[in-house]
């Protein structure tokens, strides 16, 4: 469901949003300050009142985009090549007549793959780690075994190993 929204001038610090009802769909209406942030289930929007404001102007309407508008908008503008054939490196374009819409575009999406990136490098990490601390429990349970048969095996036979040079110096 999407709503065509008309914003219509009330006075120099407000101004209206609001569509029509219809049979199947009620009306809205919100008095909206300039310059603050509005909220509503269906939006968030902050009108900006800029120096060229003019007071009585003409009403006009604006929608807010689905997803699947989104998509279908830029559905063939954006060409994508690999540096060369072993590359991981993607040159990425974007074809479009506003070009300062398409480099914010650009912008966001190298943006989005970067933190990407960083959460499959992150959670590369946390499972290195994980296994690296499991290794290091079997290990050292291992350790503690075989030094555990190491003493039985010198309670039993009485067989020890001499480590300090000065022991060794008196049993020479």
């Amino acid at each position: 469901h999407y709503y065509i929204f008309n914003i219509e001038y009330i006075d120099e610090n407000r101004c209206r949003i609001f569509y029509e009802g219809t049979d199947d769909k009620p009306g809205f209406s919100l008095i909206a300050p300039y310059d603050e942030v509005v909220e509503d289930k269906r939006f968030k929007i902050r009108l900006l009142k800029t120096l060229d404001f003019e007071p009585n102007f003409r009403e006009f309407s604006f929608r807010f985009l689905s997803n699947e508008d989104l998509i279908n908008m830029y559905n063939g503008q954006i060409g994508t090549v690999l540096k060369d054939e072993k590359s991981t490196a993607l040159y990425v374009s974007k074809y479009g007549s506003d070009a300062a819409r398409d480099i914010d575009f650009l912008s966001a999406l190298l943006n989005e793959f970067n933190n990407y990136n960083l959460d499959l490098k992150n959670q590369q990490a946390d499972l290195s780690l994980e296994f690296i601390d499991k290794q290091l429990g079997i290990i050292n349970d291992s350790l503690k075994a075989s030094q555990l048969a190491l003493e039985r095996f010198q309670n039993e036979s009485g067989v020890y190993e001499v480590t300090s040079k000065g022991l060794r110096s008196e049993i020479d």
